[in-house]
């Protein structure tokens, strides 16, 4: 993953007693965005790969989270970023 079309982000995520993570909010330029829905994808070892959506101005957009859980950092791909 490069760090250059990734944007460290904060999460507030749901963790159950199966190691199940979902996230639940995401914090984006001081703005807090419900999720939706998501799905886990595909991804590289030590990563979680989230295909989200998240309600922004009631409406719903398509977001990508990168879970690197080697440092506990979520990251949200820039172009979403406003």
């Amino acid at each position: 993953m490069s760090s250059t079309n990734y944007e460290p982000v904060s999460i507030i995520a749901s963790f159950d007693t199966e190691g199940h993570i979902r996230p639940l909010y995401i914090r984006v330029n001081s703005e807090s965005l419900k999720v939706h829905s998501c799905w886990l994808k595909p991804s590289f070892r030590g990563t979680i790969e989230f295909q989200c959506k998240v309600i922004d101005n009631d409406c719903l957009k398509d977001v990508n989270i990168i879970y690197r859980q080697s440092d506990n950092i979520w990251s949200l791909v820039k172009d979403y970023i406003t």
